[in-house]
């Protein structure tokens, strides 16, 4: 079954969002973690729909058991070699999952989950009276108004 232009532009934009991080944690790093990777481009996802109100790329999130888990998401950047090799990122993404990436640098990747799983985040809303077993999709507005709360208890609890 052949995938049309649009569903082959959709597919390579989260292969070059991933791209992206690997590169980014290969200037860093020795080898790429391919749930480090995942959880940056959740949380660029977040950031994202919150700063510019559109998805970064159209697959879904799933906040799963364990953590968002992204629809499609390959740790493995071959997709970018096959078919259209067009793997540039709008220049607002890409700053920010540079961005990400260098606040993110030196934290661990079981620290940066615990920032993805907090409470009153878009992670636990969306799983709310779910069981351990079920999927639910984590929408975009939900991810956006989290990373509005957030700033605005910051803002708040700035000193005066």
């Amino acid at each position: 079954m052949s995938r049309s232009s649009s569903e082959s532009q959709e597919f390579l934009t989260l292969a070059a969002l991933v791209r992206l991080i690997e590169q980014e944690e290969l200037t860093h790093s020795s080898s790429i973690v391919s749930e480090r990777v995942e959880l940056i481009a959740y949380f660029a996802a977040t950031w994202y729909v919150a700063i510019y109100g559109t998805p970064l790329f159209p697959q879904p999130i799933y906040a799963d058991g364990t953590g968002p888990v992204i629809s499609g998401f390959q740790i493995s950047s071959s997709a970018l070699t096959q078919g259209n090799s067009d793997t540039s990122l709008l220049p607002q993404a890409e700053r920010l999952v540079k961005t990400l990436c260098s606040a993110y640098r030196d934290i661990a990747t079981e620290d940066i989950r615990g920032l993805a799983l907090i409470k009153n985040g878009a992670w636990s809303i969306a799983r709310l009276g779910a069981d351990s077993d079920t999927r639910i999709i984590i929408y975009p507005e939900v991810m956006k108004n989290h990373v509005w709360a957030m700033a605005k208890e910051e803002i708040l609890s700035l000193p005066e």
